[in-house]
C-alpha cells in the first residue's frame, strides 16, 4: 500500500502516481507535474516544480524499489510535491565537489527553489519527502531593468 493519504485534508485536489523503478520514473513526474500546473493556472512554477520532481524522485527511485509521486494544490495556491519510498533513513544535503562529482546537488536545488521541504516517516513503513512552492511575486519588464539610481538622481525604481 502507498500511503498518501496519510496527513493530507481530503479537501485539496491532487493527482498521483505510482513510480516505475527506472530512469523513466522523473520524466512521469514531470509529465503529471506540468498537467496539474497547467490545470490550476500556475504554469509559471513549472521549472521549478520540474526541478523539484526530478531530484525528488530521482533520489527515491535509487534507493527503493517502490515508490510514489503526488502533487497536491493548497488553498493559498501553493504545490506540494511528495515522493513516498520504502528506503529507511531521511535524505540528507551533501556537499558536493565542484571539480568531481557528478551529483549530490539535488537536495540544495531543491532548498533553494521550495519555499520550504521536508521529511516524514510513514506509519508502517518508509517516508514521504515533500517540498512547497509558491507563485512569485510578479516584477515586470521595467522593474527588472531599473537602474540602480532613479531618473532624477535618487535611488529607487524607475517611474516611481
Amino acid at each position: 500500500m502507498i500511503p498518501f493519504s496519510v496527513d493530507l485534508p481530503a479537501d485539496l485536489p491532487g493527482y498521483g502516481l505510482v513510480l516505475p523503478g527506472s530512469t523513466a520514473a522523473p520524466s512521469a513526474a514531470r509529465a503529471l507535474v506540468a498537467a496539474a500546473l497547467d490545470e490550476w493556472g500556475l504554469s509559471a512554477l513549472d521549472g521549478d516544480a520540474d526541478l523539484v520532481a526530478s531530484e525528488l524522485v530521482t533520489n527515491a527511485v535509487l534507493r527503493s524499489p517502490r515508490a510514489a509521486f503526488m502533487i497536491v494544490l493548497h488553498p493559498s495556491h501553493e504545490v506540494e510535491l511528495m515522493v513516498w519510498d520504502e528506503a529507511p533513513g531521511r535524505p540528507r544535503e551533501r556537499r558536493a565537489d565542484p571539480m568531481s562529482d557528478t551529483g549530490g546537488r539535488g537536495l540544495f536545488l531543491v532548498g533553494a527553489v521550495s519555499t520550504a521541504w521536508g521529511c516524514r516517516p510513514v506509519p508502517g513503513g518508509g517516508k514521504i519527502t515533500w517540498a512547497r512552492l509558491g507563485p512569485k511575486p510578479k516584477e515586470t519588464l521595467d522593474d527588472a531593468l531599473a537602474p540602480a539610481g532613479g531618473p532624477d538622481g535618487h535611488a529607487g525604481r524607475r517611474g516611481r
